[in-house]
């Protein structure tokens, strides 16, 4: 989850903003372009195709020569002034400028092909696969070292951690409570340049307004929750299975996020709402489905003295993760009765994440889940040899 990091030093390198990039960002905001998939999109209606990925590359640090034409076309399509022109040429890439590396005391040092991570994360990629193709370092080491590696610095507000989804399995969901809605709006057309959704945890309708401006038209929005998952497709499938259980309608908004984060993560998940333990008839239905079913986790959502994730653990075989919710009257009605009463219960095999933390609910619940199906594509067919 993204939370107010701040980094003001421009440092460059594969996956942080450079010079050029805020440079180029600072011009597109004084003409309205409001993200690099406009600005590909402006300069394609001059002729000149190009993605919103190479120009997120260029900006990016992670090509080091532009492309013939490219300063050109952002010239025009921007129409940039003379010393704006020259702003950005003397801030664009080049590719003559190798990286050299240094001992502690800072002198030259062999300059042997060896993969060299720098501070906070930042890799020689050149480098890296240099010493793959010498063999003095594995494809699967590589790929961990760019896997930890991806960091966006934001305009001094924020930085996003685009290598979270392939190094731990959980994408990057921005939680907007305390950013302004340009804050929340900015991370979210950053991270849709990198990936095809994104979660938006607890937006108001300030936040949700804005987003719906500020994003280019094809982009979709839909509530999930108190969440809003902005893109374009749905995940692929990762076999995963878990169910999402609510005591009472009044948990909904914060169990429909659980859910969308699952879904995210490639779980499929089925649920199942007001079933608490005032009327726990009727659970018995749900619990008959929920076996056919045969998931891999369970969440379970309550308000109130939050009894229900304690009776489900009792008659079900897989962890269950409690999701307390501030539903409920007076004293411990915001949540405090209901998460007090589930780290007390007596039923092993229910964890508990804190109150109306859909996101940690979601997570935890597709984290097992993804877990489980992987083990089982692993295993050989029944009756196999």
């Amino acid at each position: 989850m993204i939370e107010p990091n701040v980094n003001p030093n421009d440092q460059q390198g594969p996956g942080r903003t450079t010079e050029f990039g805020h440079a180029l960002h600072s011009l597109m905001l004084d003409r309205g372009v409001k993200s690099r998939r406009d600005l590909a999109h402006v300069l394609a209606a001059r002729g000149y195709e190009v993605s919103h990925q190479t120009i997120s590359d260029y900006a990016n640090g992670r090509r080091r020569r532009l492309e013939p034409g490219f300063l050109e076309g952002v010239s025009e399509a921007l129409d940039l002034d003379e010393g704006e022109r020259r702003r950005l040429a003397r801030a664009a890439p080049h590719d003559d400028e190798p990286y050299v590396a240094q001992d502690e005391q800072g002198q030259a040092g062999n300059p042997e092909p060896e993969a060299r991570v720098h501070p906070a994360g930042e890799i020689d990629l050149e480098g890296m696969l240099a010493a793959v193709a010498d063999g003095k370092l594995s494809a699967e080491e590589a790929a961990g070292h760019l896997r930890d590696s991806e960091v966006r610095y934001l305009d001094g507000y924020a930085a996003l951690d685009l290598g979270r989804k392939n190094r731990k399995g959980v994408p990057e969901i921005v939680y907007a409570r305390g950013k302004t809605p340009e804050q929340v709006a900015g991370i979210c057309a950053a991270v849709l340049e990198n990936a095809e959704r994104v979660i938006v945890s607890a937006p108001t309708a300030e936040h949700e307004r804005l987003l719906r401006t500020s994003l280019p038209d094809d982009v979709p929005l839909r509530k999930a929750g108190r969440s809003i998952v902005a893109g374009h497709g749905e995940p692929e499938s990762t076999g995963g299975r878990v169910v999402a259980i609510g005591a009472g309608t009044s948990d909904l908004p914060v169990l429909e996020e659980a859910v969308a984060v699952a879904r995210e993560m490639g779980v499929a998940v089925k649920g199942f709402h007001d079933v608490g333990v005032a009327g726990i008839h009727r659970l018995a239905g749900p619990l008959e489905q929920l076996r056919a079913f045969d998931p891999d986790c369970v969440i379970v959502a309550a308000g109130m003295e939050g009894a229900l994730p304690t009776v489900v653990s009792a008659l079900v075989s897989v962890p269950v993760v409690g999701l307390p919710t501030s539903t409920g009257y007076g004293l411990g009605g915001d949540g405090t009765a209901a998460i007090l009463g589930m780290l007390q219960s007596c039923s092993p095999g229910l964890s508990v994440v804190n109150v109306d933390n859909g996101v940690g609910a979601g997570a935890t619940a597709a984290l097992i889940a993804n877990r489980a199906a992987r083990h089982r594509s692993a295993e050989p067919p029944t009756g196999a040899p």
